[in-house]
């Protein structure tokens, strides 16, 4: 999700410094200490500027002439603070209060809800010249304005490596000043990235239409995602009551990961969720089907052979045998890389493919099924019932 941080820097503890360098090392700092994550986004800095969106717009010979209209500066920061906190939000309660000076913004394209939530509780130190963070929807316009069309697009994060974007135009617009500094103090890799137009009124792609095309999309597909998820959980959970523990271990082990063999276990939580499921949607056998081995380890060609019992269409079988094939190979190249050693960094997106290919792939199998699958209860002994375990 797009989100962004607030800072009043009229507040004492920024005066007397360059407090955008400061806000942003501060932030970079912390999501460069989250060494379990891999990040990748573009960092946006400025002001909020809604008196941008509050004056009075009068044409002139000359051109235009623009007024501050308090009024619909009152009614702007109504508005922003209603956008603003229609989603995820962590604007502090006295915020009004802020906008008797100066607030500044560190806006980050993409980041997971869980670093955002993480990176917040970091800079509540910097309170009260803190003063919360949002998500930024930008299917709303008055948050395309403020977030997109009024702050500067400075840098992208990858990893633990930073570009520094300039114009592409004129090599005087290279910030050398902000590159050596935050190299120095932070100390990774900052080298150059050119925008080539992007974000500037030479972008034909730069508005407002094209902005909301974008944030429907992330939230459309989210809400698929999320479907799947709440299929595979509802439907293979009646057949496999373990199937959301196994999956969990996986999210688990995934967003706590800091070395390649932690993220070898998500791999071992895919395979044994996969395996689970075809335990108790088609048992092991002696009994070849269609000539192919259906024994405890052939996983597989037990899946298969469940969506030819299920489902005599080709196409679906198909569909089956591609998805396990697969994620087979993701799961089966994941486990390599981690017994070579890679660089964690490389694995995590290899083991962010095996989970969402994992819960594809359950989701194929799930379809197979015309009906509902059997209920099956793993009975609580006598003695715990009503007990977590």
């Amino acid at each position: 999700m797009k989100v962004a941080y607030h800072f009043s820097v009229d507040h004492p503890s920024l005066s007397g410094t360059y407090y955008g360098y400061r806000l942003m090392t501060e932030s970079l700092r912390a999501l460069l200490g989250m060494r379990s994550w891999t990040i990748s986004t573009k960092v946006l800095d400025g002001d909020l500027l809604l008196s941008h969106v509050s004056s009075d717009r009068e044409r002139t010979s000359d051109g235009y002439i623009e007024r501050f209209n308090r009024d619909k500066y009152s009614a702007a920061v109504e508005a922003w603070l209603a956008a603003s906190r229609e989603g995820w939000s962590r604007l502090l309660p006295d915020l009004p209060e802020s906008f008797n000076g100066n607030v500044a913004v560190l806006c980050f394209e993409t980041l997971p809800h869980y670093v955002a939530e993480a990176l917040h509780r970091r800079l509540v130190d910097l309170q009260p010249a803190y003063v919360g963070a949002t998500e930024i929807d930008e299917s709303v316009q008055l948050l395309w304005e403020l977030y997109s069309n009024c702050l500067s697009p400075r840098l992208r994060l990858i990893g633990s490596a930073l570009t520094v974007f300039w114009d592409g135009v004129s090599e005087d617009s290279k910030d050398h000043g902000l590159a050596t500094g935050l190299a120095d103090d932070l100390g990774v890799p900052v080298t150059f990235e050119s925008l080539e137009g992007r974000h500037t009124i030479f972008d034909s792609r730069h508005g407002f239409v094209y902005a909301r095309r974008a944030a429907e999309c992330r939230r459309r597909f989210g809400h698929l995602l999320a479907f799947v998820a709440d299929e595979v959980i509802d439907r293979l959970g009646d057949a496999a009551p373990e199937l959301p523990d196994r999956l969990w271990s996986g999210l688990n082990a995934f967003e706590r990961a800091e070395t390649s063999e932690d993220l070898a276990q998500v791999a071992a939580s895919c395979r044994r969720a996969l395996e689970y499921v075809a335990d108790q949607v088609f048992p092991s056998s002696d009994t070849p089907v269609d000539g192919r081995p259906v024994g405890p380890a052939h996983y597989k060609n037990r899946l298969l052979a469940f969506a030819q019992r299920e489902r005599k269409s080709s196409t679906s079988i198909d569909l089956v045998l591609v998805s396990t094939e697969m994620l087979a190979q993701q799961l089966d190249k994941l486990m390599a890389l981690a017994n070579k050693g890679v660089h964690a960094d490389l694995l995590r997106e290899e083991a962010r493919r095996c989970l969402l290919r994992t819960l594809l792939a359950l989701d194929d199998i799930a379809s197979m099924k015309s009906g509902p699958f059997p209920i099956k209860t793993e009975i609580a002994p006598l003695g715990i019932l009503g007990e977590e375990s």
